[in-house]
């Protein structure tokens, strides 16, 4: 083989590896479930349509960053390897970024933060646990309230005084719920 058909050689193997690299721009239609697994119809041009695009890379169990796109949305995909399958490289609107590890798990979006799949009551790990020792401080401040309210001082050299003067009008604390104390926009 000569130098030249080296050369010729050598570059048809180098084009035909960059022609599996294909990248296309394109408009998302439809979103099929809106989750790690999830594919999305994607508009090329005026006439064509390729469905099934893939929010990952990779197929596996489903551990690693998925982001997933909005409807009408300017998306990148890059063609996989020896195949026809696309997956999302960027897109110009996140509609949902999620993050799954072997034991952890995030999930993001404009309205709220999903931790650990709801797992943990936001950063508190025991959110009930809190509640409960608050609301059992708060019985007994009321107890106390209460006992002060029927409490009378006998005064020297005669007469009392009613502790309900100072203590009548005093209400009693209301049971604090999990709900007071949470972050709304963090779900668990």
């Amino acid at each position: 083989m000569t130098d030249i058909e080296k050369i010729r050689e050598s570059l048809n193997k180098f084009v035909e590896s960059r022609i599996d690299s294909i990248t296309l721009q394109g408009t998302v239609t439809n979103i099929d479930n809106a989750e790690s697994e999830a594919t999305i119809s994607v508009n090329i041009g005026e006439s064509i349509v390729i469905d099934d695009v893939r929010l990952r890379s990779v197929i596996s169990d489903n551990k690693g960053f998925t982001i997933i796109p909005k409807v009408n949305s300017q998306v990148l995909l890059l063609r996989l390897t020896n195949s026809d399958d696309f997956f999302v490289v960027a897109s110009s609107e996140v509609e949902k970024v999620i993050f799954k590890g072997t034991n952890t798990g995030i999930e993001l979006n404009n309205d709220y933060i999903i931790f650990n799949n709801n797992a943990l009551s936001g950063f508190i790990p025991d959110i009930t646990k809190l509640v409960n020792k608050i609301n059992a401080l708060e019985t007994k401040v009321n107890s106390i309230i209460d006992k002060l309210k029927l409490v009378v001082i006998p005064l020297a050299p005669s007469g009392t005084y009613p502790l309900s003067t100072d203590f009548g009008s005093m209400t009693n604390l209301t049971s604090t719920t999990i709900n007071d104390i949470k972050d709304p926009k963090i779900k668990n």
